[in-house]
């Protein structure tokens, strides 16, 4: 009995590994956010993920099965071509993304300034006491982190007067990505990034879902561009 169709093969186990992949890595995220380093346990993390690796295997081959079936069931349906991703982008949209990064950028290099702004003065004692970058974080971490937001915001700018991908572009995009991601997974894991607390827990948990978001974009975004460049070709 046909499970996966060998047409879906290459397919089934790319989100199969890449799956997997980001399960575990989600769950060192996890333990890096959760525990301070002298408690950290990386092995057990990976150990606790596993069921949940095996519970998504599980569920995508029986989606991939189901998929097979209904195919079988229905052999007349004639096969349609996916649309061809195209190399132009919406410059009003990315404008506009580009505007938001840029703003926000700001709002990071001092955030108590802008939510105390916002807050009235009353409050202002308090917001910068919550959020007060840590000294270790503006030694290092924080300037690593600054000139790559500044380099992203460079290479975006440069998509939107070009008004469309080309190769050297995506290329530099993917690997400006994928080393945000792992400076990213360092600025959590090396130690606080806010003094208080509270603070500190919930930006490492936004910053950790904007790194597994990152992931999953970057390998879209391949894609696109492995299909684009094989049509072209």
């Amino acid at each position: 009995m046909t499970l996966v169709d060998p047409a879906d093969t290459r397919r089934f186990l790319t989100l199969a590994a890449g799956g997997a992949g980001l399960i575990l890595f989600a769950a060192v995220l996890h333990e890096l956010i959760e525990r301070a380093a002298p408690q950290r346990d990386l092995e057990r993390a990976t150990q606790q993920a596993l069921p949940i690796v095996f519970a998504w295997l599980g569920l995508l081959l029986a989606g991939f099965a189901g998929a097979a079936w209904a195919r079988r069931r229905r052999p007349d349906a004639g096969w349609r071509p996916r649309p061809v991703p195209t190399d132009r982008i919406s410059r009003p949209g990315r404008a506009a993304g580009l505007a938001f990064f840029i703003l926000g950028t700001v709002v990071l290099l001092d955030p108590a300034r802008v939510i105390a702004a916002l807050a009235g003065e009353a409050a202002e004692p308090a917001i910068r006491e919550a959020f007060a970058y840590d000294a270790d974080f503006l030694r290092v971490r924080g300037p690593v982190l600054l000139t790559l937001l500044v380099a992203s915001l460079v290479v975006e700018a440069v998509l939107v007067v070009k008004g469309r991908w080309f190769p050297l572009l995506h290329h530099v995009t993917l690997g400006l990505g994928l080393v945000m991601c792992a400076v990213l997974t360092w600025v959590i894991g090396a130690g606080p990034v806010f003094t208080a607390v509270q603070t500190d827990q919930t930006a490492k948990e936004i910053v950790g879902l904007i790194v597994l978001g990152s992931l999953i974009d970057l390998a879209v975004r391949a894609r696109k561009h492995h299909v684009r460049r094989a049509v072209h070709h």
